[in-house]
């Protein structure tokens, strides 16, 4: 039983995922191309205060509504699943969805 209990911890340790994804929802604030990055403002549900925050795209981002980052425009309103990054301390969009398809 002690060999099982082992074997189990260790399992979870070595395949447990460095980071945990994080969805973002909110209105596109802007879009920088040289850096390749989404600002986004959101109002938090709690304390109904604005919230910023800035998450890079990298080149396995998956888009959904717009082909790309170009395609994306201020006022649109944005959802995305991003995983932080710890190398560069930033938050790193897994998927972008935008529901107005960047009109």
């Amino acid at each position: 039983m002690k060999v099982i209990s082992f074997v189990l911890i260790l399992s979870l340790v070595v395949f447990a995922p460095s980071g945990f994804a994080e969805w973002f929802g909110g209105e596109v604030a802007g879009t920088d191309l040289k850096a390749q990055e989404l600002t986004i403002t959101e109002i938090d549900p709690i304390t109904e205060i604005e919230e910023t925050s800035v998450i890079a795209v990298i080149p396995s981002t998956v888009f959904s509504g717009v082909r790309s980052l170009k395609d994306v425009r201020t006022g649109d309103e944005i959802l995305i699943e991003a995983g932080y990054d710890e190398n560069s301390d930033s938050w790193q969009a897994i998927s972008v969805e935008v529901s107005a398809g960047g009109e």
